[in-house]
């Protein structure tokens, strides 16, 4: 077994666990809401994909704009962000790359109260913020963050349902059923096309844009495989040329008004050339329907990258940690 699927296997038990702290993560939700200047996110990589599917349910559920910084107008450019009586969240695993803590240090000298998620409760970033909000998924050793994404995205949503006051029964029980045991494409098939593929197109809507972004992102780190991710709305223009090329696009189901593009945006594509692989949704799910979705695709992509020859462990020239500037 890698190390990758080990972690992959521990996520139902992670997900248990921030279920059975889910006062302190509703209390962070309220919290935020205090705040009544910009709220913005700080972020790179995995845990911005993380940050964007936050964005989403903020902005859909309760009508606040989150702006994503760029970590290096602080870092490099040395801008000044105005955020007085705002709200910063940087998302981290590790807490110590130097442009998210410069600019989560930016955002603070100008007025914003900092939240920091991370998986290292004693990093610098979670230090110097001025709320910690614990990622609970233990050691992560494997490059590609799995379990620490997943666990990130469940967080951002209890903190969302704390905003919206909402009484309605959460499918708890549901998602942890479904994430152990839900197969969402036909993995054969799936792996059969990806194995013979050179480059891949992402796509989906709303939630599932953070998603797909992860989903190119694995394929790149973990299989070298070139992959892309684009809105469905956005594919239909300029990427849609590349359907001729046979590219394979993987389509990311939603359960809300969205899904009727990315369908026909995949079926378009699909009459130009382009391979298909569905990854199906699971309605009664909500939008916690792309936890279930991205955990299976981490088992799909742990084993196309096994089947390609590779350690999805250590993939050449990345490290656990990355420090950018």
């Amino acid at each position: 077994m890698t190390i990758m699927q080990r972690e992959i296997s521990e996520i139902p038990d992670i997900i248990a666990k921030i279920i059975h702290q889910l006062e302190l993560y509703h209390a962070i939700g309220r919290k935020m809401m205090d705040f009544q200047g910009a709220w913005a996110s700080n972020a790179r990589g995995t845990s911005d994909h993380s940050a964007h599917y936050f964005k989403f349910l903020v902005e859909y559920h309760i009508g606040k704009l989150v702006t994503p910084l760029s970590p290096s107008l602080s870092s490099i450019y040395g801008a000044n962000l105005q955020l007085e009586h705002g709200m910063l969240l940087s998302i981290s695993q590790s807490g110590g790359s130097p442009d998210l803590i410069a600019s989560q240090a930016n955002a603070k000298k100008n007025g914003a109260h900092c939240f920091c998620l991370t998986n290292q409760q004693q990093s610098v970033l979670a230090t110097q913020s001025d709320a910690v909000i614990a990622m609970s998924a233990g050691d992560e050793q494997a490059v590609a963050a799995t379990k620490t994404f997943v666990a990130s995205l469940f967080i951002g949503y209890c903190i969302t349902q704390a905003m919206r006051d909402s009484n309605t029964p959460l499918p708890f029980a549901r998602l942890q059923d479904a994430l152990i045991k839900s197969r969402l494409c036909d993995e054969e098939q799936a792996l059969g096309i990806l194995q013979a593929s050179q480059s891949v197109l992402v796509i989906s809507r709303g939630a599932g844009v953070a998603i797909a972004r992860e989903m190119a992102l694995k394929l790149k780190e973990t299989c070298m495989i070139h992959a892309e991710a684009y809105s469905a709305a956005e594919a239909v223009h300029g990427p849609m040329i590349l359907a001729c090329k046979n590219i394979t696009v993987l389509a990311v189901q939603t359960n809300d008004a969205g899904n009727a593009s990315i369908l026909q945006a995949a079926e378009l594509m699909r009459k130009n050339g382009a391979h298909i692989i569905m990854i199906e949704t699971i309605d009664a799910l909500g939008y916690l329907a792309p936890l279930v979705q991205i955990t299976h695709f981490y088992r799909l992509v742990e084993k196309l990258s096994r089947h390609l020859g590779l350690n999805p462990d250590t993939p050449p020239m990345l490290n656990k940690a990355t420090e950018t500037v």
